[in-house]
């Protein structure tokens, strides 16, 4: 398993951990130090103060964890983080359920996926083939562009 490089930028960041061999995802986790309470529509920021060195040609997806999302209707917003970027990684969580959610000191808040990068490049044309299944229907198919 090829390594991957991490500072905590304070004692009470936790190291990323893998719940089991066959996870793709890597836990991170709400410092040990502070509890944090997320208010109804409410998204909040919150530093896991850790540090990664990204492995050349991979990006992170930072994803949601499912028991948070079932439990508390609580949702990572944004999460990509590009292979250069070195500073504190920071999880912005929406809480879209009626009732106030306590993220306690430790708790694992959401987890990074590690994906490959494809680099593409760009050209206009006049037109594209837009003979397919699927064609200029959008969302789910339902609407036509």
């Amino acid at each position: 398993m090829e390594e991957v490089y991490f500072v905590k930028l304070s004692p009470y960041a936790r190291e990323p951990t893998q719940h089991s061999d066959d996870s793709v995802g890597y836990d991170i986790y709400n410092p040990t130090n502070q509890d944090v309470s997320i208010e109804p529509n409410q998204q909040v920021e919150i530093n896991t103060q850790i540090s990664i060195e990204i492995p050349y040609n991979l990006w992170i997806l930072i994803a949601s964890k499912s028991r948070i999302a079932k439990t508390f209707q609580t949702y990572v917003e944004g999460g990509i983080i590009d292979q250069g970027y070195r500073g504190s990684i920071i999880v912005l969580l929406k809480n879209t359920g009626n009732e106030r959610v306590l993220i306690r000191a430790g708790d694992a808040i959401a987890q990074l996926i590690f994906l490959p990068v494809l680099k593409r490049k760009f050209k206009e044309v006049s037109a594209i083939d837009k003979n397919t299944e699927r064609g200029t229907r959008g969302f789910g198919g339902i609407y036509g562009c």
